[in-house]
C-alpha cells in the first residue's frame, strides 16, 4: 500500500475536528501539531484523557496538549503523594 493511501485512510479515521491538526502535523511544518496529533492518537482522540494522561514515562508526556494549571508537568502519583503530604497523611 502506497504512503500517500494509507496516510488518506488514516485522515478518515480521525473525528472531524482534528483533522486540521492531522494536516499540519502530516506536512511537517509543525511540530506542535505533531506533538498534539500523536497525543490525540494514542488516547483515542479523547481531549481528556490527553489532559489526565497517566503515561508519565512517555517522552511526550510533559509537552503533552490540553494541560491544566492543575496538572501541568506533576505526574499523578507526585500530586496524590503531595495531597497527602499536606493532609498529614504522610
Amino acid at each position: 500500500m502506497q504512503t500517500k493511501q494509507r496516510i488518506a485512510e488514516q485522515r478518515e479515521q480521525i473525528p472531524e475536528q482534528y483533522r486540521r491538526t492531522y494536516d499540519r502535523a502530516m506536512s511537517g511544518k509543525s511540530l506542535r501539531a505533531a506533538v498534539n496529533a500523536r497525543c490525540l492518537d494514542c488516547c483515542a482522540w479523547q481531549r481528556t484523557e490527553v489532559r489526565d494522561c497517566p503515561a508519565v514515562a512517555c517522552p511526550l508526556w510533559m509537552v503533552r496538549p490540553y494541560q491544566t494549571a492543575e496538572n501541568v508537568k506533576t505526574p499523578p502519583m507526585a500530586r496524590q503523594c503531595s495531597d497527602e503530604l499536606a493532609a498529614g497523611v504522610l
